[in-house]
């Protein structure tokens, strides 16, 4: 029926052309000899063949076409995502076999059905506003939501979608991202225990250290003071054996704690003008009577080419050497030999530092594995020799940090070699401190001064007095940081030392209250933390909170 209407169509225009443009022509097809009108057929017949020649083409394009939009339509069903187009008025005008499955439909049963009534009510403001944004920014758009499938079911989908540019549909794709929302949330889920067990174990090891630091004052200082008018020989040793039991606990504390900091890579290193030959001597001094108590010969190989002031961290240096001389004197048996090697390579610009021991040695199976965390080369050694198998470890950081390696080399029965080499930065003689020791520029100055002393434990208390009194000092004493706060607003005080875990107000809450009174009345008094928290953010958290330093517990007449 639209053929024959075309061709009449076709018909009427022809007859019209001759009609009205063509007519002169016929009419002087008799003046025209046989020659011309023979070409002019020719001409004709050969316009005929390419008309057909043309058709024949255009019926092949055809036929492409066809097959290409059958094509289409395949991928368009098959397609892994979910397709659909959506009216102004937000009703299904086309969706793709994937996207009624997904919805668990028939693609006919959706058809001119609203799409936002397969969302669940709690998403329909995100479906709201994301169709308002589409419209709005007239880009791709996305969004994440939940749908309600035939089975009463629901999954999580990702839409994109873009307006038609000359239409007011909607071009939508779907996904299901079900399994990746869940997995999203179990990660954000997980974090957030992670994050609450970091800081239950962070609260764990603020409370344990502050719990043992704190009666590890009193008991250090007064063991101390003790000791110092002592001159029965035997009264000497035990008192030697009780500071030297405590100062074991806090060493194993202070490895926790260094663990700690690994763990969350917070261990820094701080550099200052210091003579490493002195340190290296120092610390085998250290350990001589150690040493001595085992019958193990402790030879000093340290050589006299080490740069007097070289800028480090002395105080990880040290502990470093103290954790493999202290290892090695563990595992020597009664009559061996442990020699401390340093010495200076000028042309690396490097410092070698060896501990040698004649030790039971280290299976090679077990080489590695001392360097771990709460590891030891099997499990009797725990019971045998104690420790906490945190020592290698954190030396192997703290060597790390400072540009080098911890290697060992071992052989069971033998002993073992723990070596390493640290780039060092010399520096001016002019940078060392005196080396005249604290203690002793004391006793030949007099000092003056009144102090406050803020803190609740009642021997802690006695204990500063004490050695308040022996400085020459005189002194308040308060329990809490509320009666710190009215005693600074009554009295003149050259310095303050502040405890932090105190009743009714702590000393942060009390510096800070002491630092507002000091902006009205011009004045500023140095605040001192003398606290048992000794965690990597502490002294950070008290000088932010005004304080002018820091000095972790147990305390020391040395560094008071």
């Amino acid at each position: 029926m639209l053929n024959e209407k075309n061709n009449k169509t076709i018909r009427e225009q022809a007859e019209s052309l001759v009609d009205l443009q063509d007519i002169q022509m016929f009419q002087n097809l008799e003046k025209l000899s046989l020659s011309e009108i023979q070409k002019i057929v020719h001409e004709l017949q050969v316009h005929q063949i390419e008309l057909k020649l043309q058709n024949e083409e255009l019926l092949g394009i055809q036929g492409e076409l066809e097959k290409q939009k059958e094509r289409y339509f395949y991928l368009y069903n098959m397609a892994p995502i979910g397709h659909c187009t959506l009216n102004e008025a937000g009703l299904i005008d086309e969706i793709n076999l994937t996207m009624s499955d997904l919805l668990g439909y028939d693609r006919n049963e959706l058809i001119k059905q609203p799409f936002s009534h397969f969302i669940i009510p709690q998403d329909q403001d995100v479906y709201y506003l994301y169709r308002k944004k589409i419209t709005a920014l007239q880009e791709k758009q996305e969004c994440e939501l939940r749908i309600k499938k035939k089975d009463k079911s629901t999954c999580w989908i990702q839409l994109i979608g873009v307006q038609e540019a000359s239409a007011k549909s909607f071009l939508i794709t779907t996904k299901d991202v079900t399994e990746e929302v869940e997995l999203r949330h179990d990660l954000i889920h997980s974090k957030e225990l992670a994050e609450i067990a970091t800081k239950a174990k962070a609260d764990f090891l603020a409370n344990m250290s502050h719990e043992i630091r704190t009666p590890m004052t009193g008991l250090l200082g007064f063991v101390e003071r003790l000791q110092k008018g002592e001159t029965d020989s035997d009264r000497m040793k035990q008192f030697k054996i009780i500071r030297n039991s405590g100062e074991t606990l806090l060493h194993i504390i202070n490895d926790i704690l260094d663990f700690s900091k690994i763990e969350s890579e917070k261990m820094e290193l701080d550099f200052f003008a210091v003579n490493l030959l002195r340190s290296s001597e120092s610390i085998l001094e250290n350990f001589s009577q150690l040493a001595s108590a085992k019958n193990i010969t402790l030879l000093n190989a340290i050589h006299e080419n080490i740069p007097k002031c070289t800028m480090s961290d002395e105080t990880k240096f040290k502990q470093v050497l103290s954790n493999l001389l202290s290892n090695a004197i563990k595992f020597t048996n009664n009559g061996g030999s442990i020699t401390l090697q340093v010495y200076f390579t000028q042309q690396s610009k490097k410092l070698y530092i060896a501990v040698i021991d004649t030790g039971v040695g280290i299976a090679r199976e077990n080489l590695e594995k001392i360097f771990e965390s709460f590891s030891q080369e099997d499990t009797s050694t725990t019971r045998k020799y104690g420790g906490t198998g945190l020592g290698l470890t954190i030396s192997s950081r703290i060597v790390d940090l400072m540009g080098g390696e911890l290697k060992v080399q071992s052989k069971v029965g033998e002993g073992s070699r723990f070596y390493f080499e640290i780039p060092i930065k010399k520096c001016s003689m002019n940078d060392l401190e005196d080396e005249q020791d604290s203690e002793q520029i004391l006793e030949n100055k007099t000092l003056k001064g009144h102090v406050l002393i803020v803190e609740d434990n009642k021997t802690n208390q006695m204990l500063l007095g004490m050695i308040f009194d022996d400085f020459g000092l005189s002194y308040d004493i308060v329990d809490n940081g509320a009666e710190a706060v009215l005693n600074v607003k009554q009295k003149n005080y050259n310095i303050v030392l502040m405890d932090e875990n105190m009743p009714i107000m702590n000393g942060i809450e009390a510096t800070q209250h002491i630092r507002e009174y000091e902006e009205n009345a011009n004045m500023h008094i140095p605040i001192i933390a003398v606290t048992a928290n000794a965690l990597q953010d502490d002294r950070e958290r008290f000088i932010n909170a005004g304080m002018d330093d820091y000095i972790s517990k147990p305390l020391q007449k040395k560094i008071l």
